[in-house]
């Protein structure tokens, strides 16, 4: 058997058609236009302007997966054994080489990934009445503060606090600021529902995951109607919402014609885009935890019980296997590094990178953090390594004297040679805001086994991630695909298989390479690490308490 990912992405759209054996076969790519920003924390882009990328990524992979393949199958498929090594292929390496004169067993399933928090307003018809709002949109400030306001007993019963990113407080903001787009408002959906809804020709259908930002009761599996009627929102507008990695539809014809796929072929709820490139990172199991860094520093992982977090950076999807789910995105993260050196010398330098760095960095994009801490006035600094508090007279905010002559030395070479000091400096700084929040997770309730899932376009640079290991003093385990399609992917499997999404993740996800901590750097990192605590301390980002278990 096969089956399919569809990942819609704000940047593209990828399909994956993957092997019994986890193994991919074919992809296909297509492009999308970049969102539309109005106005200063406004995101949007047209929903019609996706199914056509949709079909054509599917024909792309179906046509590559039909296609007569040449050469040697890969080797990367299934599980392998620990400490793998760099020569085992990977992502698309694997997908080239999937297909290598093979037969093509038969498409059983798909299942279809999205961004977290993106909303689209349907009219009767089933059309889009105005431009998706997207997740990172952030105009429904004080929409937010409503809805939290108005549900906060669950809110906090779930763990979190309702914010400008999550769909509701969007949803509110229509009905408030464009009421002639609400009152023609037939359905409110998610970015993967509006391509299931084309897919299957029922609209109106999601999954828990994605339901959660809209408010969904993941306790009580219902819309909180009490909650909703209290802010004039009709239940009856929000989609249906089903279990993810259960069926909600099947191909229809006109989605059939136009994009290859069979008729009947079994949809598959799906998860977000986080929660499904958290089970291609392998993070399935209680215990195991997935660290991604990309613009911003996201950890996830698998708990047996609900984790709940006062200051609300910590929540959590429902797990298709009953477990939960919980993740804290930090505002720290590679973002800091495009703004501090430019997107085009971050290749260099990761070539001319030596550690340990002379310098402690908080890597923090603009003001304010939400996780490990929440800390609105945050502000990233850049001090002396044998000086955190800055004592010495470097400055404590984002940048010091020799940052800033840092950034500015082009290609002379002692100017390069600082840049890479304080470039090493900001990826060690990364390292350690992703163990203090491990160290909050634990101090939640979390238990924390086994390696580290990283993923990440940062997960390639492998002296970094020799680094990290010795930050965290754990083992680092890098997945072959770590891609939202390809946790998509697991979902159909695990359905087809009629097997634990746990266990087809076990039998599917394979790492590349394991990065054991050294020894020695661990002992010196340890003692930075607690120096960049006090650091946070210091300038009072971080309370003394944050650390402290639960119940202390």
């Amino acid at each position: 058997m096969a089956v399919m990912g569809i990942d819609l992405g704000t940047s593209g759209v990828r399909a994956l058609i993957v092997g019994e054996d986890g193994r991919p076969l074919a992809e296909g790519r297509a492009p999308l236009s970049s969102p539309n920003r109005p106005m200063p924390g406004r995101m949007e882009q047209p929903a019609e302007a996706w199914w056509p990328q949709v079909e054509r990524a599917v024909r792309q992979a179906l046509q590559a997966y039909r296609a007569d393949g040449a050469g040697r199958a890969p080797t990367g498929g299934g599980r392998a054994a620990p400490g793998a090594g760099p020569k085992t292929q990977t992502g698309s390496e694997m997908v080239r080489a999937g297909m290598a004169g093979r037969a093509r067993p038969e498409l059983r399933a798909l299942s279809v990934t999205g961004t977290s928090g993106t909303v689209v307003f349907l009219g009767r018809d089933g059309r889009p009445l105005r431009p998706a709002i997207l997740y990172g949109d952030l105009r429904a400030v004080r929409e937010a503060a409503e809805v939290d306001a108005a549900g906060r007993s669950l809110w906090r019963r779930l763990g979190y606090r309702m914010t400008p990113a999550f769909a509701l407080p969007k949803v509110l903001w229509v009905k408030r600021h464009e009421p002639a787009v609400w009152k023609e408002t037939a359905r409110v959906v998610h970015a993967a529902d509006y391509v299931v809804g084309l897919l299957t020709g029922e609209a109106g259908v999601t999954s828990e995951s994605d339901a959660l930002k809209m408010g969904f009761d993941l306790l009580e599996r219902r819309w909180p109607s009490e909650v909703l009627t209290a802010l004039g929102i009709d239940p009856a507008r929000l989609p249906r919402v089903v279990p993810s990695g259960t069926v909600l539809g099947a191909i229809g014809r006109w989605a059939a014609e136009r994009t290859g796929l069979p008729v009947g072929l079994p949809v598959v709820a799906g998860m977000t885009d986080g929660a499904t490139s958290q089970l291609a990172a392998g993070a399935a199991e209680p215990g195991a935890w997935a660290s991604v860094i990309g613009s911003t520093l996201v950890v996830k992982g698998v708990t047996r019980s609900l984790l709940a977090d006062p200051d609300g950076g910590v929540y959590a999807h429902r797990h298709p296997d009953g477990w939960w789910m919980p993740g804290g995105a930090s505002n720290a993260g590679g973002q800091a590094l495009v703004e501090r050196f430019g997107a085009r010398r971050l290749e260099r330098l990761s070539r001319l990178v030596r550690f340990p760095s002379p310098y402690l960095v908080y890597p923090l994009a603009g003001r304010g953090e939400r996780f490990p801490f929440l800390a609105p006035a945050a502000e990233g600094f850049v001090v002396p390594a044998a000086d955190p508090t800055g004592r010495s007279g470097a400055s404590s905010g984002p940048t010091s004297a020799p940052a800033a002559e840092a950034a500015n030395g082009a290609s002379g070479e002692p100017g390069e040679r600082e840049a890479a000091a304080l470039f090493a400096g900001y990826l060690e700084g990364m390292g350690y805001i992703e163990r203090l929040a491990l160290e909050r997770l634990l101090s939640l309730g979390a238990v924390i086994e086994g390696p580290i899932r990283v993923a990440g376009g940062t997960a390639r640079n492998r002296a970094w991630l020799r680094v990290r290991a010795s930050i965290l003093n754990r083992p680092l385990w890098v997945p072959a695909v770590p891609e939202a399609a390809y946790g998509a992917a697991i979902l159909a499997g695990a359905y087809v298989l009629r097997q634990s999404v746990a266990e087809t993740v076990g039998a599917w996800v394979r790492p590349v390479e394991v990065i054991e901590p050294d020894p020695d750097r661990a002992s010196l990192y340890e003692a930075r690490y607690r120096r960049f605590v006090e650091a946070l301390r210091t300038r009072g980002f971080l309370p003394d308490s944050l650390l402290q278990p639960k119940d202390a």
